[in-house]
């Protein structure tokens, strides 16, 4: 993704300053407002989607804000649960219309579905996402259905029909990961399916990797080593092609990468097998960066001003809108909001 602005900085340079360029998606997002936003319920993760009517579907995570599992955040690895949400516009309003994953539905031994993202492939909807397996993240599992329609009915896929398709094992890179296998993407690249995951034994040596297998529902075989040279911690990948390139877009969340705490990383590859820091640039900035922090805004989580989860809506191949969550509250509410923003040009 070229850069055409190399002499523009976002606000938050200020701050920090900047070890990567600046893309031109991190320049040209426009705030629109919160997507989704509910005193009621922690919104998290969040991936756009259209239909061929021209409706656009976010498939969102979500928990109560109140429950019996430590601090309103914390739900999200007990209670969590897939929401399917619709709008005449990318920029809404949404309304909830149905729950395609939760704790009820799960199979023996999952729960706490999360880090949706959902994309489509070969006529599929193809929802990716993770399940907890036990009360250490360690057990955590990347799973997959697909459907005909964005209103299911949908099948769990994986070698078992249990929708796991990617998990740690002790004969690989994955060995001892402390997260297992989570913040997952899927992608198809030419004739194979790309599934992106990170994992690490600690949270310096978490890099991305990949699982490939030339059908779609199953046989994924991971790679021998990561695929990221990431100096830090990084998570939340975001995968898509444009131009002919593979592109990642994941956070930098504590800057070391960037140059930028909280900000994001636009990671570019020809093949899909290689991304390197040399070649990325700043995906994204921080939400005060596109707007004004109200002062009666709420931290319902950690409190900066920044994002995670981010996804790029594509239209005609191109990015043309930006979702994500943040730990900020900016209606003064006690819960966590998904944002969305538009991309200029």
């Amino acid at each position: 993704m070229k850069t055409n602005n190399q002499n523009r900085l976002l606000p938050s340079a200020a701050q920090y300053t900047p070890k990567l360029p600046y893309s031109d998606l991190a320049l040209n997002l426009e705030y629109i407002g919160p997507a989704l936003s509910d005193p009621d319920y922690f919104y998290w993760c969040i991936s756009p989607i259209d239909d061929k009517e021209g409706k656009t579907h976010l498939f969102v995570s979500r928990w109560k804000a109140k429950h019996d599992f430590g601090d309103g955040m914390n739900g999200w690895k007990n209670i969590c649960e897939i929401a399917h949400c619709i709008g005449d516009s990318p920029e809404g309003p949404f309304r909830v219309v149905d729950i395609p994953l939760n704790n009820a539905n799960m199979p023996a031994g999952q729960f706490a579905p999360h880090n949706i993202r959902v994309k489509e492939i070969d006529g599929k909807y193809c929802p990716i996402y993770i399940t907890q397996g036990g009360p250490l993240q360690k057990d955590q599992k990347i799973c997959l259905a697909t459907s005909d329609s964005l209103y299911g009915p949908w099948l769990l896929q994986g070698e078992n029909k249990d929708g796991v398709v990617v998990k740690a094992t002790d004969d690989d890179w994955t060995a001892n990961s402390l997260l297992g296998t989570d913040n997952p993407d899927i992608i198809k690249i030419k004739d194979k399916y790309f599934i992106y995951f990170k994992a690490g034994i600690d949270f310096p040596s978490t890099h991305y990797g990949y699982a490939v297998s030339e059908r779609l529902e199953s046989g994924y075989v991971k790679c021998d080593q990561p695929i990221t040279d990431n100096i830090s911690y990084i998570e939340d990948v975001n995968a898509f092609e444009m131009d002919g390139k593979i592109y990642l877009l994941t956070t930098d969340n504590f800057g070391d990468n960037s140059g930028i705490r909280g900000a994001g990383l636009l990671w570019e590859s020809a093949d899909g097998i290689s991304f390197k820091l040399a070649d990325a640039k700043i995906g994204f900035g921080l939400l005060s960066d596109y707007t004004q922090i109200p002062p009666y805004a709420t931290k319902p989580y950690i409190g900066e001003p920044k994002f995670e989860r981010p996804a790029v809506l594509l239209r005609d191949g191109k990015p043309a809108y930006f979702y994500a969550a943040s730990g900020l509250n900016v209606e003064g509410n006690d819960a966590t909001q998904n944002f969305v923003l538009k991309v200029k040009s």
